[in-house]
């Protein structure tokens, strides 16, 4: 990391205009530009701790931000960088506003700011505005703060992680964490050394290193591997595919690899088409199938004298045997094209009904639907307009998201017990090395604990502190103190895991309890180089496991 008099010369050496030097300065100095938020109800807060910073960088999102900052940390050449930076002045059609990158990067070759965000994102955001956020060639661009940029010889990129991300994250969590592991450093390079003798001679996996090198560890490979010093794909293999996992003394043959990998991989997780009108149609639709089909075998068997009506489809049903088609689908009805096409409420009725449901949607003293058409019951009336009945009410309700509701009347906990599921191929993956990322809760006694137990405890209730390893599911550490949650129950349980374990994790999975977000564990996660990361609140199935690991 610069110290001023290096940043100030490291500016003026890029030729920079000092206005222009100025407001890195002053983007440098106000970042983060804005508080960190789970508004977004879904996003996971990490509060980490960059090893090229010497300091913590506070961000919003673990699978892009805290994602591209593992890549920064552990390969790019950079000097520094700063998170949540505001660019100010930018001409958007004669409009001057400001906008808030996610990095601003002291390369080499120049400053950068990157913003970043998932494909799905950036399609979602183009549609909305498609004079901001741009395509070309597959390469997004954000033309008005690309010409701010230009304008003041900066740079400006928006990056995405790769799709799907899972497998290069646990990757490189583990590849940073060995990375802030020292000690032994003779031995380690003499190891190291042979590796490299070995692998260039051939590429090989991880276990045939391990095998036929004397005193190789996979502490050794990790360091060679965070090192640069060796290849590998790491967007496509899981290290702890031993077995699976090359090893290469070119970068460039361990990209061409990766690449087949990931592609592969892709590949594989694509889910398939679905054209099939019989997978497609509606249950009414599809019964009434059956019975015509069933009908015309009937016919075919003389069981049935059959009809006019049934010669035409008889004629489709012989066609599809002939033809290797499938009788059934000749046979579907297509009632789901039956009913209305113009809605019969007249705009007054649609305008009140809209206000009704955003009601509901968002007041918590509307307990249901009946009550909630009451409410639109009174509009209409106060209106001098007919009221819609419940039946069209309720079909309205159900063209829009459940989680607005379940927000509204349950909180964080409605919403992520009604949140659809994420599609296999997005999720984040577990740790793959025991002992780096830990899962931290706390819980009060209950009857889940042995009746005899709870009988001597009389009217004390005890707190539980457990410690899951992200890898394994088994308990690193516990803890059990009486009163309230509080930073000295966590101390007990961060020596106990120390005691237990002979070291400490680095990536520490906590809630936003007042124990996790103070300055005291801040300061113990700065002194150890550990990262804090902070899920949604009340995700169900996070907390479930350790609070159930207990009564097991």
């Amino acid at each position: 990391m610069f110290n001023d008099v290096q940043r100030s010369f490291y500016l003026q050496g890029l030729g920079l205009d000092p206005v222009v030097i100025r407001e890195i300065e002053e983007m440098r100095a106000e970042s983060p530009a804005r508080p960190l938020s789970q508004k977004g109800l879904k996003n996971i807060l990490v509060d980490f701790y960059s090893q090229k910073n010497g300091q913590r960088r506070k961000l919003e999102s673990y699978t892009v931000e805290f994602l591209y900052s593992l890549w920064l940390e552990l390969f790019s050449p950079c000097h520094e960088y700063y998170v949540q930076v505001r660019p100010k002045n930018i001409d958007r059609s004669g409009r001057v506003s400001s906008t808030t990158a996610d990095f601003m990067v002291f390369e080499p070759e120049g400053v950068c700011l990157v913003e970043c965000k998932p494909t799905v994102a950036l399609e979602h955001l183009a549609a909305k505005r498609p004079d901001e956020w741009v395509c070309r060639d597959g390469v997004w661009t954000r033309p008005p703060v690309e010409a701010w940029a230009n304008e003041r010889g900066l740079r400006y990129m928006i990056w995405c992680p790769p799709e799907p991300h899972g497998i290069y994250q646990a990757n490189l969590l583990i590849l940073y964490a060995q990375q802030c592991v020292d000690g032994g450093a003779p031995a380690i390079e003499a190891c190291i050394s042979r590796l490299i003798k070995t692998v260039e001679e051939k590429p090989l996996v991880v276990a045939e290193a391990l095998t036929s090198i004397s005193s190789l560890s996979g502490t050794h490979l990790l360091k060679a591997l965070a090192s640069k010093q060796i290849f590998g794909p790491l967007k496509s293999i899981p290290l702890d595919e031993v077995d699976r996992f090359p090893l290469y003394a070119s970068s460039a043959q361990a990209e061409a690899n990766d690449a087949l990998s990931f592609t592969a991989l892709q590949g594989g997780m694509l889910q398939p088409t679905v054209g099939s009108p019989i997978l497609l149609a509606s249950v009414v639709d599809y019964e009434h199938g059956i019975k015509r089909l069933e009908r015309v075998k009937r016919i075919l068997a003389g069981e049935d004298s059959g009809s006019r009506r049934y010669l035409d489809l008889v004629k489709k049903v012989l066609d599809a045997r002939d033809g290797g088609g499938n009788e059934l689908e000749v046979c579907l009805t297509e009632y789901y094209k039956s009913g209305r096409r113009v809605s019969q409420l007249t705009s007054a009725q649609e305008e009140l009904m809209h206000l009704s449901i955003l009601r509901y949607r968002r007041d918590a003293t509307i307990r249901g639907k009946v009550q909630a058409h009451d409410h639109l019951t009174l509009l209409c009336r106060n209106a001098g307009v007919r009221t819609p009945c419940r039946a069209t009410f309720n079909a309205r309700l159900k063209k829009f998201s459940l989680e607005k509701r379940a927000y509204t009347e349950g909180g964080h906990r409605g919403f992520h017990a009604v949140e659809l599921a994420t599609d296999p191929g997005a999720r984040t993956l577990r740790c793959f090395l025991p002992g780096i990322m830990v899962h931290v809760d706390s819980t009060k006694f209950d009857e889940r604990c042995s009746p005899d137990f709870l009988a001597t405890l009389g009217f004390d209730c005890p707190t539980l502190y457990l410690a899951i390893d992200s890898a394994t599911g088994k308990p690193l550490g516990r803890a059990i103190l009486f009163g309230t949650s509080c930073r000295n129950s966590l101390a007990v349980l961060i020596r106990d895991v120390l005691h237990r374990q002979g070291s400490l994790p680095r990536y520490w999975i906590v809630d936003g309890g007042s124990e996790y977000t103070g300055e005291w564990f801040e300061s113990f996660c700065t002194l150890i180089g550990a990262t804090r990361i902070q899920p949604p609140p009340v995700i169900l199935g996070r907390t479930h496991m350790l609070k159930t690991r207990w009564a097991a």
